[in-house]
């Protein structure tokens, strides 16, 4: 986890990624810290993806944040796919926020990622 703050960008980007990838949920919080302080928006935008892959709602507020002080487009688009993930109704609600994004590309992806929790939560609701 020390290495998310390595000096050299690559290796705290492949730590962000590599600790999405070994799911273990004692990296959520420095994930947190990664995806909103780091100060290269590669090492953000891939600690957004670990938390995505995660699902640990712990996140939710943290990917919500982003959106809203307009992190760098890629973070951004990757904290949509983030919280596409989630089935937690703050990330609906986040979501619904990312519809107004400046960017014609963060508002498509929250469209999308909108319709596909929209469509998992009715199936969610017909099954229970």
């Amino acid at each position: 986890m020390r290495a998310l703050w390595h000096p050299e960008r690559t290796r705290a980007t492949l730590a962000a990624t590599l600790l999405g990838q070994l799911g273990d949920l004692r990296a959520v919080p420095s994930l947190i810290e990664a995806a909103l302080h780091a100060r290269d928006f590669g090492v953000q935008e891939a600690a957004v993806r670990s938390l995505g892959q995660l699902q640990d709602p712990r996140a939710i507020p943290a990917l919500a944040l982003l959106l809203r002080m307009e992190a760098p487009l890629p973070v951004r688009l990757a904290a949509v796919e983030a919280l596409g993930a989630f089935h937690d109704p703050r990330a609906r609600e986040a979501l619904r926020g990312a519809l107004n994004d400046p960017s014609e590309a963060v508002r498509a992806a929250a469209r999308a990622a909108w319709r596909t929790t929209a469509l998992e939560e009715a199936s969610h609701h017909v099954k229970g």
